[in-house]
C-alpha cells in the first residue's frame, strides 16, 4: 500500500473519532515525518530506533521550522507525540509488526497555565458595549451592520457560554433552543457533549442576529451553521481571532480609563477564561464551572479559576475558629 494512504487512511481514522483538530496537526506532523525518512531511503512502515532517535534530534535544529528559528519545545513535544501514536496505530492495524517509536522520550515542558489575558466584569462589558456601538454605527440593514451584528453575538457567547473557538465556530442553528434558553454542545476534545443552559440577555442576542443579520451576510448561499462567513459558510476560526483584534483596538480607545486593557492579547480562549472566572468570582461553585465548559478533569478548571490572595483572606478570618 501507498504510504501516503496509510496516512490518509490514519487521519479519516482520527476525524471518525470526532478528533478534527487532533486530525489536521497529524498531517501536517506526518508530512514534516515522512520528508524526513525520505532523506534517508526509509518510510515508517521500516523505520527504525535509531530514526526515532535522530528524528528527534532533527527537530530540535533550524532545518525542522519552516520559518527562521527552532521549533518550540511544546511543538517538537507535539511532534514526537503524534508520531508515536501513529506508529502505535500501524501496530494495531497490522501495517507494522515492530513499533520503533515505542521507547522514543517526550521532552518534559513546564507545567501548562492557562493564559492570563481574560478579561475582568469591567473589560467585558467595555468590550460588549464598544461591539454593541459598532452594530449602532452602521446603516441598519447593511452588510456591514450585519457583520457586526454577528460580531457582537459571537462575543456574547463566548462571554455567556465558555465555549471554546471550535464549539462557537461550528454551531449549528438546530443547536440552540430559544424556548428553554439553552445551547447544545457537541462533543468537544473528548468530551461528551450535553445541553447548557445560556443567559437572556444573550440569548436575545443570539436571535437577533439569527432572524436579521444573517441571511444579508449570506445573500443567496444556504448553511445550517449559525454563524456564516463572508465568503464561507461559517465563519474560520482565524476570522474570529482577527475580529477579536480589532474590537480590543476599538475598546482600548473607547476606554482609556482601562490600564490594564491596554497590555492584554485577546483571542477566543480568552473568552472562555474571562467566562470561568467570572462564574467562580461570583460565587459559582467550581464542580458547575467543569461542567460548564466541559473538562475532563477538576485540576483543568482549577487553572481557570484561581483564587485570590484577597478571598483567601476573607475566607480564612471568615471560617477558621481562632481568628
Amino acid at each position: 500500500m501507498i504510504m501516503n494512504n496509510i496516512v490518509t487512511n490514519y487521519v479519516e481514522y482520527l476525524k471518525s473519532q470526532q478528533r478534527d483538530g487532533t486530525a489536521r496537526s497529524a498531517e501536517r506532523v506526518l508530512s514534516v515525518y515522512e520528508s524526513f525518512l525520505a532523506t534517508r531511503q526509509r518510510s515508517p512502515l521500516d523505520a527504525t530506533a535509531n530514526d526515532m532517535s535522530d528524528y528527534q534530534s532533527f527537530l530540535a535544529t533550524p532545518a525542522a521550522c519552516a520559518t527562521s528559528g527552532c521549533l518550540a519545545l511544546s511543538t517538537q513535544a507535539t511532534h514526537l507525540a503524534v508520531v508515536r501514536s501513529f506508529h502505535r496505530w500501524l501496530m494495531r492495524r497490522g501495517y507494522a509488526i515492530t513499533n520503533p517509536a515505542l521507547k522514543l522520550i517526550i521532552p518534559k515542558l513546564p507545567k501548562r497555565t492557562v493564559a492570563k489575558d481574560d478579561l475582568s466584569q469591567q473589560e467585558a462589558q467595555a468590550f460588549l458595549e464598544t461591539a454593541a456601538a459598532q452594530v449602532e454605527a452602521c446603516t441598519h440593514g447593511s452588510k456591514l451592520w450585519a457583520l457586526a451584528l454577528r460580531d457582537l453575538a459571537l462575543v456574547t457567547l463566548g462571554i455567556a457560554s465558555g465555549l471554546r473557538r471550535s464549539g462557537i465556530c461550528d454551531m449549528l442553528l438546530t443547536d440552540i433552543d430559544v424556548e428553554r434558553n439553552e445551547i447544545r454542545v457537541e462533543e468537544q476534545k473528548g468530551s461528551t457533549g450535553r445541553v447548557l443552559p445560556i443567559a437572556d440577555w444573550a440569548m436575545s442576542l443570539i436571535v437577533a442576529y439569527r432572524d436579521t443579520a444573517r441571511q444579508r451576510i449570506l445573500s443567496e448561499r444556504t448553511t445550517d451553521f449559525l454563524f456564516a462567513g463572508t465568503h464561507s459558510l461559517r465563519i474560520g476560526h482565524e476570522t474570529f481571532a482577527h475580529l477579536l483584534q480589532r474590537l480590543h483596538q476599538a475598546t482600548v480607545q473607547a476606554n482609556p480609563d482601562l490600564i490594564a486593557l491596554t497590555e492584554k492579547h485577546i483571542s477566543p480562549h480568552s473568552l472562555r477564561v474571562t467566562c470561568a472566572r467570572l462564574l467562580f468570582s461570583n460565587g459559582c461553585p467550581i464542580r458547575s464551572v467543569n461542567e460548564i465548559l466541559l473538562h475532563n478533569k477538576l485540576s483543568t478548571t482549577a487553572m481557570y479559576t484561581p483564587i485570590s490572595v484577597d478571598a483567601l483572606r476573607h475566607e480564612l478570618l471568615k471560617t477558621h475558629p481562632r481568628c
